[in-house]
């Protein structure tokens, strides 16, 4: 027996919604206006310009005549041998062997070095000091002046003069004296020429291209004490060539005129310290001309008393009879600074002086001092 039976419902029904109208609704919208600006650019204005300089014809060149070609050849011949010998010199010098450019913006990297060490030689077995030392104008070549250690008198000893190069510690030249050297002085420009000052009061000059190196020229009756110093010195009356200048303490200045070409020295001018506040004439010790006004120099002497001098300005001083007959002095001294505790040991203008203001330096066993010659104060003693 089926357990289904047949059943009806009642029928459902709903209204229908698809023709009614719908609601519509309007909406606008608007962006903000685009905002233009205009500029105007302009390239920039170039203008170009060029410059010619004239040609050079051949007819404007400068043409010898015949005579003056000849001129020309004969003067090339004449000087064509010292010029080769000169450079050949060069070629042989050993001055910048050694020369190494430094950056001394790197202060680390300065550094010294002792190149050489040079020992006294000795004499007849005795042993002998250095006295004076002076390079050549090349730096090539340094003198070594040797003199006894004790002199209880007149002196007696033989003297010694040593040439070196830095590349030997052996000399590559040696000149014996018959007095003790006291002071040298190489020429400023002719390599082969030294002065050498005695103990003794004689001077000497010997030429270092001889073979036999003897005293070329000497002064053996000029000064009567010991010499203290010997230098080349530029003055107004030797023009374009130096003189030596020549100190002693004899109390005399002298300069002296050097000619190669005749083998001879004399004596141009003879000047002494003659400083009325002292009781006798003192020893002169030091000297120094002034790169910038050579008629100017200043002297040390014996007792601590330093003077300003000049050249131009040097009185005649009165003869005595301590001088030798028909001989002129003069006095050069212009000021008188402060006495030094002790002798002055030595005196020296700087060469790095300017137009306004020339300094030198004393040096003394207490003290230095620098002194301009426009202002000398105590302030200026260091």
């Amino acid at each position: 027996m089926s357990k289904f039976k047949d059943h009806e419902n009642e029928a459902v029904g709903f209204e229908t919604k698809w023709k009614e109208n719908r609601t519509y609704q309007s909406s606008d919208s608007q962006t903000e206006p685009i905002k233009r600006k205009d500029e105007g650019t302009q390239p920039v204005v170039t203008s170009s310009s060029e410059a010619q300089t004239s040609s050079q014809i051949p007819s404007q060149l400068a043409s010898l005549s015949p005579d003056e070609e000849q001129s020309l050849a004969k003067f090339l011949s004449n000087i064509s041998n010292n010029v080769m010998k000169e450079l050949d010199k060069n070629d042989a010098s050993n001055a910048m062997a050694r020369l190494v450019m430094m950056d001394f913006e790197d202060v680390d990297s300065v550094q010294s070095e002792k190149v050489r060490t040079f020992e006294a030689p000795k004499i007849d077995n005795k042993q002998i000091k250095v006295s004076c030392v002076s390079w050549n104008c090349t730096g090539s070549l340094l003198a070594v002046g040797f003199c006894s250690e004790q002199h209880n008198a007149w002196c007696s000893h033989a003297g010694l003069i040593n040439f070196y190069n830095t590349e030997k510690s052996s000399p590559s030249r040696s000149i014996t004296t018959k007095s003790c050297v006291t002071s040298l002085s190489l020429h400023p420009y002719e390599l082969s020429l030294v002065a050498a000052g005695m103990y003794s009061g004689e001077v000497c000059t010997y030429n270092l291209n001889q073979d036999d190196v003897d005293c070329l020229m000497k002064s053996s009756s000029v000064h009567t004490s010991p010499i203290s110093q010997v230098s080349w010195e530029y003055t107004v009356s030797a023009s374009n060539r130096p003189h030596l200048v020549v100190s002693s303490l004899d109390g005399t200045l002298s300069l002296y005129s050097v000619s190669l070409q005749t083998n001879s020295m004399s004596v141009v001018k003879k000047y002494v310290m003659s400083d009325s506040s002292l009781p006798t004439r003192p020893g002169i010790l030091s000297f120094s001309f002034s790169p910038l006004l050579n008629t100017t120099f200043i002297t040390s002497v014996e007792g601590g008393h330093l003077y300003s001098c000049s050249t131009l300005t040097a009185t005649i001083e009165p003869s005595t009879p301590l001088e030798p007959p028909g001989e002129t002095l003069y006095n050069p001294i212009v000021e008188k600074f402060e006495k030094h505790g002790s002798n002055v040991l030595a005196c020296s203008f700087s060469k790095h002086s300017s137009a306004k203001e020339s300094l030198f330096v004393t040096a003394c066993l207490e003290e230095i001092r620098i002194y301009t010659l426009s202002s000398v104060s105590e302030n200026s003693c260091l």
